[in-house]
């Protein structure tokens, strides 16, 4: 979409109104400052916080996360700021009281954008204002006002990404073999496996597929 109009028209009319609601609820009680990442220091302190939030919401369910060792951060931490200098970070995340509370932590390359990771703080004092669908929201929004026309959600089936989006993509990964018998079960096993899956998502709908989760049906 060109305008922001356009693409809240695109939104079910339940999450338009939902999301517009949360997002007039949370600046009247919190008035969270919406930060664009533009510096080198605005990314140092992004990225402990971010790793810090993710951390946090994911030892709740009992889960590693996305960053759970020093090897990851570092890379993250190297690669964001070789994008920053090359303007090719997109990260924008909402603060209050000097905290950050929710992020997206994106990419972008020419016309296009590519979310990466989205996360927010689980404290339950936010949990009704869907702190982390009103931050995307808010960036999809600033994408749309830079002239960006595509926003691309990359793989897995996480509910808010149909929210948003309403395209899928088929993924396609190219294995090559080197002809022993171990690398022609594998392939086999993958090609079975790969099969299995599309199959199952041609079965099974959409919003079962989206409340079963991610894990269970990658493409």
């Amino acid at each position: 979409p060109n305008t922001k109009d356009e693409f809240l028209k695109r939104l079910s009319r339940d999450t338009r109104h939902k999301l517009l609601k949360s997002e007039r609820q949370l600046i009247r009680n919190y008035n969270p400052t919406f930060i664009q990442i533009k510096t080198q220091e605005q990314l140092q302190h992004a990225l402990k916080s971010m790793f810090y939030l993710n951390e946090k919401r994911w030892q709740l369910k009992s889960s590693k996360g996305s960053f759970f060792n020093d090897k990851i951060k570092m890379f993250h931490s190297e690669i964001t700021k070789s994008f920053l200098d090359n303007g090719w970070l997109k990260w924008e995340y909402f603060d209050i009281d000097g905290q950050m509370v929710a992020y997206c932590y994106d990419f972008c390359y020419k016309d296009k954008v590519f979310g990466y990771s989205t996360s927010f703080d689980p404290d339950v004092k936010y949990k009704k204002y869907s702190i982390g669908k009103v931050v995307q929201f808010k960036s999809i929004l600033l994408s749309i006002s830079k002239g960006f026309k595509e926003y691309d959600f990359l793989r897995g089936t996480s509910k808010y990404k149909y929210q948003f989006g309403k395209k899928e993509k088929q993924l396609v990964t190219i294995f090559i073999g080197n002809g022993l018998f171990n690398s022609r079960l594998y392939l086999v096993w993958k090609s079975i496996s790969d099969l299995l899956v599309k199959v199952i998502r041609i079965i099974v709908p959409k919003k079962i597929r989206t409340l079963i989760g991610e894990k269970y049906f990658r493409k």
